[in-house]
């Protein structure tokens, strides 16, 4: 019998599977550690102020709509009556969403104690973002990607600034995932059943946020018109429910806007136009574009209109990955990160862009970044992966704005590099039915 050769070292150290799987293991358990901490406290721990300015108790934003669904519930009107938000001044705010808003918060006449339904509310939060997580992972294993231990993508997902942000405010951005999953999951079936069901929470989406509408405006290249058609049906239909309410919403948001307007307030901290640079916790290309250029040697772009600004970069890239996916036979594998990708972007738009709806863009990172991608994309999003730890880096805030930019126009190349890859691939049998 023939002596097997001795064993070499590489055979004897850990594999890279082991390996990652250790380390995404590891995050998620000091992650894990960290909130249980934090929630005996009733605020974050060791808040890093480049990010957050940590509020006295979790769950303000979800708070918000706690009080406001109850009080609807025992038959207020919370669009027109203050309703007891806690938020100071105490009592006298009005409720500033989206009449839809209010039943998909009912639930929170179940429970009488606020701190509880927080609790319920920020472990949904984790359970979509999980759920973005692996959905994440599955599609980038569909793609034919580099393969990574799930638990190290939950840890890209979970453990990093923005969604920390939104944990610790219990905004409900996040909503947005299950609601683009279960889109993606009818538009597979390619039945009128599943096209309803996209419709339905495509529009349900634009209806709690108005940057989602890009999902919808995706089904045109897509060519799933009985979707589009459902979908603009059930957006009819969600605007209509309690119209007058929605004006009322409006006025309200626009109220509290012009009260807390970022910045006006960073305006009146640093009056010296020369000083300012972005905001560090907020990624709208239409509030930081004057900002980031105004005192540079590129100061003549400054004078391009904001607005215009944040049009040209989202939209050049919406319509390059619109026109890849038009032309490839079956995008289907794509559809998630593409999702995923599109709310991220859709995000650096709204003149008011908090860092937690920034949380897409890992997700999307997650399903399309791949180690044959080129050393430029490596190293923009290695670096955006360390910029958007929730630790108290001292970066200029102009840097970790331009990272965010950057980051998500590197995803987006990804995403074109994986759609380029399967247009090239033959379209697959029509289903017989």
């Amino acid at each position: 019998m023939p002596t097997p050769p001795p064993a070499t070292l590489s055979d004897r150290l850990p594999s890279r599977w082991f390996v990652l799987s250790a380390v995404g293991v590891l995050l998620l358990a000091l992650w894990a550690y960290h909130w249980l901490a934090s929630w005996k406290q009733n605020h974050l721990k060791h808040s890093p102020q480049p990010w957050l300015a940590r509020y006295e108790f979790f769950g303000v934003d979800f708070q918000h709509n706690y009080f406001a669904a109850r009080y609807w519930l025992n038959g207020g009107n919370p669009f027109r009556e203050p309703f007891g938000d806690p938020v100071p001044p105490p009592h006298t705010r009005k409720l500033v969403y989206p009449p839809i808003v209010i039943p998909v918060f009912a639930w929170c006449g179940l429970i009488d104690d606020p701190r509880a339904a927080t609790g319920v509310w920020m472990l949904a939060l984790v359970a979509f973002a999980t759920a973005g997580g692996v959905a994440a992972w599955k599609a980038r294993r569909r793609l034919g990607l580099s393969d990574v231990p799930l638990a190290l993508a939950l840890a890209v997902v979970l453990v990093n600034a923005p969604f920390a942000y939104a944990l610790e405010r219990g905004n409900y951005d996040l909503l947005i995932v299950p609601l683009a999953l279960a889109a993606v999951w009818g538009l597979n079936k390619r039945q009128l059943a599943g096209d309803v069901l996209a419709g339905a929470c495509l529009a349900l989406a634009v209806g709690l946020k108005a940057y989602p509408g890009v999902l919808a405006a995706g089904l045109i290249p897509l060519r799933r018109w009985r979707a589009l058609a459902c979908t603009l049906a059930f957006g009819a239909a969600f605007v209509a429910y309690r119209f007058d309410d929605l004006k009322v919403a409006a006025e309200n948001l626009q109220e509290l806007a012009d009260d807390h307007d970022p910045e006006k307030a960073f305006a009146t901290a640093i009056p010296n136009p020369e000083h300012r640079q972005p905001l560090q916790n907020t990624h709208s290309i239409t509030a930081s574009w004057y900002t980031t250029w105004a005192h540079t040697k590129l100061a003549a772009l400054a004078r391009i209109p904001s607005a215009v600004a944040s049009g040209l970069i989202c939209c050049s890239m919406l319509v390059w990955i619109a026109v890849l996916v038009y032309r490839c036979p079956n995008p289907t594998p794509a559809l998630v990160p593409l999702f995923l990708w599109a709310v991220a972007l859709g995000t650096f738009v709204p003149k008011v862009a908090n860092d937690y709806s920034l949380v897409f863009l890992p997700m999307a990172a997650v399903a399309v970044w791949d180690r044959r991608d080129p050393p430029a994309v490596h190293a923009v999003l290695g670096f955006a992966l360390v910029v958007l730890q929730p630790v108290a880096f001292q970066i200029s805030p102009t840097v970790q704005f331009g990272a965010k930019v950057a980051a998500v126009l590197a995803v987006g190349w990804c995403l074109a590099a994986r759609l380029t890859a399967l247009a090239a691939q033959p379209a697959p049998a029509p289903e017989s039915h």
